[in-house]
């Protein structure tokens, strides 16, 4: 990547024409400098907004910064007080930069045509793949005007975002502000002045290993804070030297509604989705997603100080966000260790098919039961497939891993919220769930009980020892949840396949069908499953086929993803794979109903937010895909 250029004074005729949309703000003040001093940029304009401040203190602040710099012959426009939807007034006031609201209202209520006549709009806003500063779901910008953010971004302009993915990995350091102290210039000498209280922020709201140094003084340790991020500067940078970023394209939209309010969900994805989503149509945007953060930092530092002459050392530009991943360590059970108690909460499903076979086959497995849900296919086909899978397929395994039956608990027919629409993937399983082979259906039935009250007693019989492994929506455990409210305490562990974790998802781009990279199924062990003397190995090898037409035509690969299979090695062998740990919410209204927001930061936010409070999870982060595929082929072409 380029580094800082030193070009010298273009022309008038090549200067980028630039206006600043800004609610000053400290990193503000330094944007704003930046390209006062930048040759490359002729500034035309100031317009302010509500965010730091309010627009009445903005637009005070803007007027100030020009006065102080000497630099009054810049006009200054005062913009909205207030959000495009005016019952949401501003009054989130600690962390906010730049809002989208004065360009909605300039495309939308005064020229249409605007998008179209502007050359390019850079936008400081979003979070992509980390988390917000407002709450875990929401970066400041958008949190503070969601329904302009959305306007703006499906605008049709040539739109630039930086988001917190990037400028989190730009900073500057103690000995950065001590060269502004000592420098000549009244740039730096002004930002020196107002900076105290930023690095004061940092240090109390980032609580990140890396942001401060421990001293240790007469045996008392005390933290120095030395870095502060460079939001506003980085954004700014990137209309002067759009090669210290790197860009990646799709589509952006927001969340306007409910706890993910403000959240930017990017579209970058190639898949086709089954149906029309609020992504589809839409013009797409460039979002930044790496930088040369010691670049930036030199840029801006030669921007404001005058000096050409400051060595840069990788090592000290760099913020590490990298999470400190403990793997869990768990080795398979031995045949002497006591068998792990085992409920598939399910929805065959080929996937799941391939999942229970794979416990069956597993020794270190004790399976009680299978629940089942809507999700692939209907509840009540589910229940089917899944006594087909057990008792027609399966009679003779069962009694060799010492059970003579594995019951079937037929689940919930409806979500939870009985209003919401149930989504069926006959096109990926087929229409019977099963690959379109129309098995008999099976002579046995299912308990007499519900899926919900199967789990509480195998709970209650088995304190502390079932895990449950779900494969499908979750509608089952929040019933058994409600049936008993010590449920939680009673099971030992909850096995999750669902959300979407720093990727797109699969029925949107913000949502997972059960609420993967490639741990993939290819032709060549497709054809080892078929060639295969065990009849678990060949029933799946009949019912794959369609599976594989799907990922061909879908994601346009010659292989399968392993959702199911993955979840259920998960625990059998823990170590497979590596966890971090932190809150899940689920958005439960608006575009992105069914998105996954991870909390994973150690941020203490300005207010109490709807992650605060709650206990933890583990979330899988890295998988051993190839000894996955392993594990998995072994256990199903070994036949008894």
């Amino acid at each position: 990547m380029a580094g800082a250029g030193k070009p010298g004074p273009p022309g008038d005729e090549a200067r980028k024409k630039v206006i600043i949309d800004t609610d000053p703000g400290i990193d503000d003040a330094m944007a704003i400098f930046v390209a006062l001093r930048s040759p490359e940029l002729e500034v035309l304009g100031l317009t302010t907004t509500f965010g730091n401040v309010h627009t009445a203190l903005a637009t005070r602040n803007a007027l100030h910064l020009l006065e102080a710099v000497g630099r009054t012959d810049i006009p200054v426009a005062e913009g909205s007080h207030v959000t495009i939807k005016v019952s949401s007034t501003p009054t989130h006031l600690f962390f906010f930069i730049h809002r989208e609201v004065n360009i909605t209202i300039s495309a939308v209520e005064l020229d249409p045509s605007f998008p179209k006549k502007i050359g390019q709009i850079i936008i400081l806003g979003g979070a992509y793949s980390v988390n917000g500063n407002v709450n875990p779901a929401a970066e400041a910008n958008i949190f503070g005007d969601p329904d302009a953010a959305d306007i703006v971004f499906t605008c049709g302009a040539d739109i630039l975002a930086v988001g917190l993915n990037v400028t989190h990995q730009v900073v500057l350091t103690d000995a950065d502000r001590e060269k502004l102290e000592q420098c000549d210039s009244k740039y730096a000498r002004y930002l020196c002045k107002i900076m105290g209280i930023y690095f004061d922020y940092h240090k109390d709201a980032y609580f990140i290993k890396g942001f401060y140094i421990l001293v240790t003084v007469s045996c008392k340790e005390s933290r120095i804070f030395r870095r502060v991020y460079l939001h506003d500067p980085t954004t700014l940078i990137a209309a002067v030297n759009p090669s210290l970023l790197t860009y990646t394209e799709g589509i952006v939209r927001v969340q306007t509604v409910g706890i993910t309010r403000g959240l930017t969900v990017f579209d970058n994805t190639k898949k086709r989705y089954a149906e029309v989503t609020p992504w589809t149509g839409k013009s797409t945007v460039k979002v930044a997603v790496t930088v040369d953060a010691p670049a930036v930092v030199e840029l801006m530092m030669q921007r404001l100080i005058r000096q050409l002459v400051f060595i840069i050392s990788l090592k000290s530009r760099t913020l590490s966000l990298s999470l400190d991943i403990a793997k869990l360590g768990l080795q398979s059970m031995a045949a002497a260790v006591p068998r792990k108690k085992l409920i598939i909460d399910t929805d065959p499903g080929i996937d799941d098919a391939m999942a229970i076979f794979v416990a069956l086959r597993s020794p270190e497995l004790e399976v009680l039961g299978l629940t089942t849900t809507f999700g692939n296919v209907h509840t009540p086909l589910a229940t089917r497939n899944a006594l087909h899978l057990v008792r027609s397929i399966l009679f003779l395994p069962l009694e060799t891993v010492g059970r003579t039956d594995v019951p079937v608990a037929e689940g919930s027919h409806v979500p939870i919220k009985k209003a919401t629409k149930i989504r069926i993937a006959s096109s990926c399983h087929g229409s019977d769930g099963l690959g379109n082979q129309n098995f008999p259906a099976p002579v046995t039935k299912p308990v007499g009980q519900s899926a919900a009250a199967f789990l509480v007693e195998q709970a209650t019989l088995h304190p502390g020892q079932v895990t449950v492994v779900a494969l499908g929506p979750l509608t089952n455990l929040a019933q058994a949840l409600e049936l008993d409210p010590s449920f939680a305490k009673k099971i030992r562990q909850i096995v999750i396949l669902g959300g979407t974790y720093s990727v797109n998802g699969n029925i949107n781009p913000a949502a997972e069908s059960n609420l993967n990279d490639w741990h993939g199924l290819a032709d060549a062990d497709r054809e080892k499953l078929e060639q295969s003397d065990s009849k678990y190995a060949r029933y799946l090898g009949k019912i794959l086929r369609h599976y594989f037409d799907y990922h061909r035509d879908v994601y346009l690969r010659k292989g399968v993803y392993l959702h199911d299979p993955t979840a259920l090695l998960a625990a059998v062998d823990p170590s497979l794979m590596t966890y971090t740990e932190g809150v899940v919410r689920v958005q439960t209204v608006g575009i992105t109903k069914g998105l996954t927001v991870f909390n994973h930061t150690k941020k203490r936010y300005a207010a109490i937010t709807a992650w605060s409070g709650l206990p933890t999870v583990k979330i899988a982060v890295t998988v051993d895909a190839p000894a996955v595929v392993e594990m998995m082929m072994q256990r199903l072409t070994t036949d008894d």
